[in-house]
């Protein structure tokens, strides 16, 4: 399946910006705390996905509504808490392209056979993007990793159940959030 990213981009240079003018991070190279961020979100959505948890009876992912937290500037409406780590998990990998100037329009999501590989390998091709990040590497072989970390990390959203509204969506919705935080002093 295709997934636009045309809209996503753009929206998320307009919180990179304000986050950087905020904390005066202009100067500074934070490039392998961008890598760090989405390591992170892969296990807080795995940890919401319950896929790899084998010792357990209740491998469901936790779908149940629970409130956007008061005062986060978010929608009235409930989130999916799978869809909320996953979208902080696009949020930063949007990030990370446009850290590096580089935004895909469209892309071909790779969905894989099951969620415990599909998750490791995402894992995987981040740290890829993040050994390419290297002055002696040509430009065309981190954006290459960069386009099929992509890849992978759509595929996870596909695997989860969202499709391109509800990504989409959820990243609109998280975008407010994270906006609201920075008018707030997050």
């Amino acid at each position: 399946m295709i997934i636009s990213l045309t809209e996503l981009y753009p929206k998320q240079a307009i919180l990179n910006k304000r986050i950087k003018d905020q904390h005066n991070l202009h100067d500074e190279d934070v490039f392998l705390n961008q890598v760090l961020a989405p390591l992170v979100e892969i296990g807080e959505a795995s940890n919401e996905s319950r896929h790899f948890k084998f010792w357990s009876k209740d491998q469901e992912p936790r779908r149940q509504k629970v409130a956007w937290p008061h005062g986060a500037g978010g929608p009235p409406s409930y989130a999916d808490p799978l869809l909320e780590e996953f979208v902080d998990m696009l949020h930063f990998g949007l990030d990370l392209g446009l850290e590096m100037g580089y935004h895909l329009g469209k892309v071909k999501a790779h969905v894989g056979s099951d969620l415990t590989t599909h998750t490791l390998l995402l894992a995987k091709k981040v740290i890829e993007v993040a050994q390419a990040y290297d002055k002696s590497i040509p430009k065309s072989i981190l954006l290459e990793r960069y386009e099929s970390m992509m890849e992978y990390l759509l595929g996870l959203g596909l695997m989860y159940g969202f499709d391109q509204k509800k990504i989409t969506e959820g990243y609109k919705d998280k975008f407010k959030i994270n906006m609201s935080r920075q008018n707030n002093g997050y």
